[in-house]
């Protein structure tokens, strides 16, 4: 999807010790590009001699690519000296994300009696009451992927947004499904498809990308029977842990001064946030998007003009074209 990977990795005796998937893509017309590093570096990176290494080989590849800025979001939480750290390093802090930057994250390591005993009281009533009143769920296959468009153009429409076009969806879904990594969950009502949910895992973790469902049956709560079964399917599957998804960023604020969130707000981000608490209080904070800037004049005209930063839409297939180790 236009998109090359370029892994980077530093070795100490032989052994990698910290590692960058480094994701470049050209601004029309080609003369330029983003430098983009995904949940990462990983590894010992913020060791300063292990860091010198590997951000000068970042630096080296970005500027073969005529990168304009370089934009990193690490696995890290939040913290003053991890922000410290990278303005150290000539790095500033960025609003335009692309990875969500507040989450939350369900245990799967405790058996399932437990996990279930740890939902909201409402929420285990809501699974139970939805099996009784009819609803039944199965796992998608490649075959079902219109069923699951169908449930997506039709969630669009309620919330007056574009949706992708199918081709993004089956690139995403075939990518990951060769390799056992992808998870399709279906709901049905009365032999009617009405809800459903893709997750895809990367080792021992598990990730809820996208749900969607059909126009009118809300009450009996597909999305929430949906969730509990990917999640049962996922621990089955070895799964530890299963991220939900995106949040409002203030919440993870809230959640640093510990303080608890508001439950009775809906606007924006803070309705799928309601729901998603249902399952799971851990919410996750990161450290957010840090950006160093290559071409400042170039830089700013794009953030001027597209805030968003809408080239960085997340990659559904990260192949590596070049491979440096």
């Amino acid at each position: 999807m236009g998109w090359k990977a370029f892994r980077i990795a530093v070795t100490d005796g032989g052994q990698i010790v910290a590692l960058a998937q480094l994701l470049i893509k050209p601004i029309p017309p080609g003369l330029t590009s983003v430098a983009y590093l995904p949940r990462g570096p990983l590894g010992r990176w913020q060791d300063p001699q292990v860091f010198c290494e590997l951000i000068n080989a970042i630096h080296a590849v970005a500027a073969e690519n005529h990168a304009v800025f370089l934009k990193i979001e690490p696995p890290l939480l939040s913290s003053q000296a991890d922000a410290c750290f990278l303005q150290e390093h000539g790095f500033h802090f960025s609003h335009a994300t692309n990875q969500p930057r507040c989450t939350i994250q369900v245990d799967l390591t405790s058996d399932q009696e437990n996990i279930f005993a740890q939902l909201r009281k409402s929420t285990r009533r809501k699974i139970t009451t939805a099996t009784n009143q009819g609803l039944t769920t199965r796992l998608g296959v490649t075959s079902d992927l219109p069923i699951f468009y169908e449930l997506v153009c039709a969630t669009a429409r309620r919330s007056g947004c574009e949706a992708r076009k199918l081709g993004y969806y089956e690139s995403e879904w075939g990518t990951f499904f060769k390799n056992g990594q992808a998870l399709m969950m279906l709901a049905f009502y009365a032999g009617q498809p009405v809800a459903a949910h893709l997750s895809y895992t990367f080792g021992k973790q598990a990730a809820l990308f996208h749900q969607a469902s059909a126009d009118g049956f809300c009450a009996l709560n597909p999305n929430t029977l949906l969730v509990w079964e990917s999640l049962k399917t996922l621990k089955t599957g070895g799964c530890i842990n299963y991220d939900l998804g995106s949040i409002p960023n203030e919440i993870g604020e809230i959640a640093c001064h510990g303080q608890p969130p508001d439950h009775e707000r809906s606007d924006g981000l803070w309705g799928p946030y309601q729901f998603k608490s249902d399952f799971c209080k851990q919410i996750v904070y990161y450290l957010g998007a840090y950006d160093y800037v290559y071409q400042p004049v170039l830089y700013a005209l794009i953030n001027s003009q597209f805030l968003k930063i809408e080239i960085l839409e997340q990659p559904a297939v990260l192949s590596a074209k070049v491979e440096r180790v």
